[in-house]
């Protein structure tokens, strides 16, 4: 976050003599807001992204396990068939 400033330049932390107008107040808090929600939109979108990845991965590994469970089955069935005859 940039340091607090008046319309002069003037830095306000740690300067107890100056003190920020209503209106530059006003504008502070709506820049600080504007990035808050910024920041939070950034970070909904990067763990949404995220999670579709997640969920994809997830879905590529259960169809790879499915396939290997299929595959081990069928293996043991004809193994089972083979020891009857």
């Amino acid at each position: 976050m940039e340091p607090l400033t008046n319309s002069a330049g003037v830095n306000y932390e740690g300067s107890s003599r100056v003190f920020m107008s209503h209106e530059e107040m006003v504008q502070y808090l709506k820049n600080l807001k504007v990035k808050i929600e910024n920041c939070h939109r950034e970070e909904r979108e990067y763990f949404d992204r995220k999670f579709e990845e997640t969920h994809a991965l997830i879905r590529s590994s259960y169809a790879h396990l499915q396939q290997q469970h299929d595959h081990l089955r069928q293996r043991v069935e004809n193994l089972e068939r083979d020891q009857q005859n």
